[in-house]
């Protein structure tokens, strides 16, 4: 009997410490880093259709005309409750992507971050949209000095995108893609187009 109550005591130990390490190897998604989370989008955007695509937010689009839902997966970390999203910049059906930050390319420390915005068919009908801040990991010229490659991703690291572009007439245009973390393979989504300072900290 006494060696069974050692056994016991050994084993709750042992769940304990498992317990323990299973919770800190877990990451928290309370801070919306690992998926998009339905609520108030930071920066107060507002529904695409009223024009916000404007001086301030940047718009992800899709030459078909409509995100699919692998798409949507992919863009929110792995949401699937998501309503139907146009492809479209400023659609009447109040439904788009769109997105903001703060990148710097000087200096030591941060990089900066970026937000980015679904306003699905469930927002558009009087629901909240869906929203995470990314953490800008990289940024690299592209095409020589006329454009910029960047790279963010989760604060978990499980999803990571990149935006690859030229800058134009005072905006930054390109291609959106994802990135697969483990083997860097990239999905291109659609394409993006927003005004130089409204992503980039300008002097």
């Amino acid at each position: 009997m006494k060696t069974l109550n050692s056994m016991t005591k050994s084993l709750m130990v042992l769940a304990l410490a498992a317990a323990t390490l299973s919770l800190t190897a877990c990451p928290s998604n309370q801070t919306g880093n690992g998926q998009a989370q339905r609520g108030n989008v930071p920066n107060g955007v507002v529904n695409p259709v009223t024009g916000q695509v404007n001086n301030t937010w940047g718009a992800i689009t899709n030459s078909s005309g409509i995100f699919t839902s692998y798409q949507l997966a992919l863009i929110t970390g792995g949401v699937t409750n998501i309503g139907t999203v146009s492809g479209n910049m400023n659609d009447p059906s109040g439904t788009g992507v769109v997105f903001e930050g703060a990148i710097n390319q000087t200096g030591s420390g941060s990089m900066g971050s970026v937000v980015i915005a679904v306003w699905d068919s469930i927002a558009a009908s009087g629901g909240a949209p869906l929203s995470w801040t990314l953490n800008v990991v990289q940024v690299a010229p592209y095409s020589g000095d006329s454009g910029a490659n960047v790279v963010i991703e989760s604060g978990s690291s499980q999803s990571a995108f990149e935006f690859s572009g030229n800058f134009n007439g005072g905006m930054w245009q390109g291609t959106f893609s994802y990135v697969d973390p483990s083997s860097s393979a990239q999905y291109a989504i659609g394409n993006f187009s927003i005004p130089v300072c409204s992503i980039f900290v300008c002097n």
